[in-house]
């Protein structure tokens, strides 16, 4: 008994390789992009991974004009999304019920993807499916390690084959339908500059240092006075030539002070209240405040240089315009082609 539950841990931890490797194979999977949700997935759900796939044969969740998903492929699709939310800071304790909607819309619009490649003959070359067949099976210690966990999962080697061409066809429709699609030329892009440059000015920014003495609602008014005193001692050598940015790592309270108390390049309305704006845009370059009483506590601030606002050239926002335009457009075509795919589908959720 111990011996098999050794080799079926062994398994499994053989299939998750596969798994994952096989995710590795996609540059480009459908679920790249939000679902009608909103919610945003990553899944080639195309290979379970449960064992009891090859005992009991898999529950049925969905069809797509008869294609059928199961239960094994939409608990992987959910597993393997709330693995990368974890990993990227999400919660350990995510309600796989909340996800089961998303990542199921996710393996159906894959299939109804797959198979409108399929109708329109879109085909991949053998040995293409051979190279990464031959890439896939190098990833695993040997070829019985590879074998078994094909076998595992309950595919044949053949069936793995498909899953392959499957993935490939489902990038290559993608990237007819919808990427090739979504580009925008350098003509396009500045003839939306040039109608759009109010967007494109950068405003006046400050480059700001800032003490804090922090108090709560729990100080009391004897604190408060004492840090008072100590807040007007640290003015009081900071006008008289001190290094400010020492006085703010030995002083602030704030989370910046580790930084001398720099808050970097920033315009009106980030980081500072408004009564701190209206202090900062009353000093000249390289004056120090008095000392500013808020809600927060006690405040020095620095201004140490500051730019003018400016029109940005075309040359200095391309990159970052293509790429927000683009990403946009990529949105709106892959729904408005899903859209249409959908409406002809036969689809049916149990």
């Amino acid at each position: 008994m111990r011996e098999e539950r050794i080799r079926m841990k062994k398994n499994m931890r053989i299939i998750l390789v596969l798994i994952l490797v096989g995710m590795g194979q996609s540059s480009h999977s459908f679920a790249a992009g939000a679902n009608s949700n909103g919610t945003s997935i990553d899944v080639n759900a195309f290979f379970p991974s449960d064992l009891s796939f090859a005992v009991e044969g898999p529950k049925i969740v969905a069809r797509v004009n008869d294609k059928p998903i199961s239960e094994v492929e939409l608990n992987r699709g959910i597993d393997i999304y709330i693995q990368k939310k974890t990993y990227h800071g999400g919660s350990m304790g995510a309600d796989r019920q909340e996800f089961r909607e998303a990542v199921l819309n996710t393996l159906i619009e894959n299939e109804i993807l797959v198979q409108e490649a399929k109708i329109r003959r879109l085909s991949i070359e053998e040995k293409d499916i051979d190279k990464m067949f031959d890439e896939m099976e190098k990833r695993f210690k040997n070829r019985d390690d590879f074998e078994s966990a094909v076998k595992a999962s309950g595919k044949t080697l053949d069936e793995y084959r498909d899953w392959l061409r499957a993935n490939e066809l489902l990038k290559k429709i993608i990237r007819i339908e919808i990427e090739d699609k979504s580009g925008y030329s350098d003509s396009e892009l500045e003839d939306y500059y040039n109608a759009n440059k109010e967007k494109f000015l950068r405003p006046e920014t400050f480059k700001i240092r800032h003490i804090l003495f922090g108090i709560t609602d729990n100080t009391t008014d004897e604190e408060s006075n004492a840090i008072k005193e100590k807040a007007k001692g640290v003015l009081d050598r900071a006008k008289k030539g001190g290094d400010f940015a020492d006085l703010a790592y030995n002083y602030s309270n704030d989370p910046y002070r580790v930084k001398g108390g720099d808050l970097g390049w920033i315009h009106k309305g980030e980081t500072l209240t408004a009564e701190l704006w209206d202090i900062v845009s009353k000093l000249k370059v390289g004056e120090i405040s008095d000392l500013i009483e808020t809600i927060y506590g006690y405040h020095i601030i620095k201004l140490e240089e500051k730019k003018p606002e400016k029109q940005l050239d075309f040359s200095e926002i391309k990159d970052s315009l293509k790429k927000k335009l683009e990403a946009k457009r990529y949105t709106a075509t892959r729904e408005s082609f899903i859209s249409g795919l959908k409406a002809k589908a036969k689809i049916e959720i149990y």
